[in-house]
């Protein structure tokens, strides 16, 4: 009873946050049991009750489907979406960080092809799996995966992998000791990708968002810092939706005093250009991270 109780609140709050979307990202056709949702370019990807993984246009029409069992590989089983992104030929990236099999923090990335085959797969180890997670296609067939774990947030790890599931190269990027969080990546015209967030040092004062342009072998191609302000209780985000192809800033603060919550949203490239904080991008040893 219990179970059923928490699964009907689950599907209410998705169909309400649906609803409040749809006017914006006019998604139409969304199945009432997908239980994540995942906005791409050309339409989301859900997870229908843990047994089958599908990706909808934006029109409604069923762009691929894939049943979980296929992707659940022996002692493996996984749960949840925290990144995926189109391969540009109708295909999917998927990255599944919590194996509900294992306990340990182990990532599985698979190349899913249009017709719903595995064409490649990769498993490694991460110190957490917990944190942010970003995938950019890189044109060729391959993909950039960027983590930046919750237990250490002055860091992110990028990998490059190759069309064929090989691992080209892993670098660790670092921003002056800042904490820094990816929140976007987007495939670059060269083959690289482009890398968005924020560094913040709330004790120094210090917030900025960053763009960085990262090439295919790993090194860093242009840079560009903004400033914003913020109250040491706000929060702060970036995102795009592929509504408009812009890069939004989202800051939140919660009063306590009024149980409110103030949200502020603009574009990315309203705010003012500023001195960049130093970005270290150096290659990383072979253990997890």
């Amino acid at each position: 009873m219990r179970r059923s109780i928490c699964l009907c609140l689950a599907v209410l709050l998705l169909a309400c946050a649906l609803s409040a979307q749809a006017s914006e990202l006019k998604l139409t056709g969304v199945p009432a049991e997908f239980q994540y949702l995942k906005l791409l370019d050309n339409g989301y990807v859900g997870i229908a009750y843990q047994e089958e993984l599908r990706m909808i246009g934006y029109d409604g029409q069923e762009l691929l489907s894939v049943p979980l069992s296929v992707l659940q590989e022996g002692d493996h089983a996984y749960s949840g979406i925290p990144a995926c992104c189109e391969d540009g030929e109708g295909g999917l990236f998927v990255l599944f960080t919590y194996d509900v099999r294992q306990d340990e923090p182990l990532m599985h990335l698979y190349h899913i092809s249009a017709a719903g085959d595995v064409l490649w797969s990769a498993m490694f180890q991460q110190t957490t799996v917990w944190g942010w997670n970003h995938l950019a296609r890189d044109g060729q067939g391959g993909v950039y995966l960027t983590h930046s774990s919750w237990d250490n947030y002055k860091e992110s790890m990028i990998r490059h992998f190759s069309a064929d599931g090989t691992i080209l190269w892993k670098k660790l990027l670092q921003a002056d000791g800042l904490v820094f969080g990816p929140y976007v990546a987007r495939p670059a015209e060269d083959g690289g990708f482009l890398l968005y967030g924020t560094a913040v040092s709330k004790s120094k004062g210090v917030y900025k968002a960053l763009e960085m342009h990262i090439g295919p072998d790993g090194d860093i191609q242009q840079s560009i810092a903004r400033d914003f302000s913020l109250r040491p209780d706000y929060s702060a985000f970036l995102k795009w939706e592929p509504t408009d192809g812009q890069i939004h800033f989202v800051s939140r603060a919660n009063y306590p005093e009024t149980q409110g919550t103030e949200r502020v949203e603009f574009l990315l490239a309203d705010l003012k250009e500023c001195p960049l904080p130093k970005i270290t991008l150096t290659d990383a040893d072979s253990t997890a991270h």
